[in-house]
């Protein structure tokens, strides 16, 4: 029963999620107000995440933490849905903070991949294809799983990043979603 609920808020929260950033960057046209609707809908699946136990809280608050840092909380409905998951998180905490280790990681995981990519952004075609195709989120999910000795975070991030790429497939198909260039 646990596995069928994170896959569910995670195709949820990773559906939501790229539909938030698809009205704002991407010119995608949904419907009137969409783009608050899908914030909130992305806070609050992140809400339910954040709180499944202490390794999600710690991911989660890593994870807003390098969305800040990296300037990814560029409109009001990320803002809105980031407020709301850390909202959430202090709320209804199950974080015990033992070690501010993991949240660290996450948040330099992030980082590094971000860094790696650039540092190998046009140099081979094997580079380009695996960063275009995301196949790092992939990766960082195993490193998380294995980091948080927590598969359950492993198949969370896997659904999330499989729902964001399915999402933004389903939008190209139906033109209604552009390309930042």
């Amino acid at each position: 029963m646990e596995i069928a609920l994170i896959i569910l808020l995670s195709t949820i929260f990773g559906v939501s999620q790229k539909l938030a950033d698809a009205v704002n960057e991407h010119r995608t046209i949904l419907f009137y107000g969409s783009n608050i609707f899908f914030g909130i809908l992305f806070g609050v699946s992140g809400i339910f995440f954040a709180n499944m136990n202490s390794d999600f809280t710690e991911f989660f608050i890593g994870l807003i933490f390098y969305w800040l840092l990296s300037g990814k909380l560029d409109y009001f409905n990320h803002q809105l849905s980031a407020c709301m998951i850390i909202g959430g998180v202090f709320v209804n905490t199950n974080c015990h903070f033992s070690t501010i280790f993991n949240f660290l990681f996450v948040v330099c995981s992030f980082f590094l991949l971000k860094y790696i990519k650039y540092l190998t952004k046009k140099t081979n075609s094997f580079t380009i294809v695996f960063f275009n195709g995301r196949f790092q989120h992939f990766i960082l999910a195993i490193i998380m799983g294995v980091w948080f000795e927590n598969i359950y975070l492993s198949i969370s991030i896997l659904c999330t990043m499989i729902s964001i790429l399915l999402t933004i497939k389903v939008l190209k198909i139906n033109n209604n979603y552009y390309e930042i260039v």
